[in-house]
């Protein structure tokens, strides 16, 4: 991560603003008194959202572990994947 003034993100923000924007980087601006401001770009906000979404559904964390660790050859291919059967069930 990229840690820049105010000052500096400042001389040129379109240009700044662009550059996260493309990179999906994040940059933290810090300010004279040693406060800090994150710039993030929308996609890794949204990213950052639905993390946080999901990690506050109970017991979400061990199932996405539990289904890390199994095989590809036991999952079930997609085209054999009832997705009409899993909407009626949220």
């Amino acid at each position: 991560m990229t840690t820049i003034s105010t000052k500096t993100a400042g001389e040129d923000l379109d240009a700044l603003v662009s550059k996260v924007a493309r990179s999906k980087k994040t940059v933290k601006l810090r300010d004279g008194l040693g406060s800090f401001i994150y710039l993030v770009s929308r996609e890794e906000l949204d990213g950052l959202k639905a993390t946080a979404e999901l990690s506050a559904i109970p017991g979400m964390k061990e199932s996405l572990m539990k289904s890390r660790a199994t095989p590809v050859e036991e999952c079930l291919p997609e085209e054999e994947f009832d997705w009409k059967k899993l909407s009626h069930a949220c």
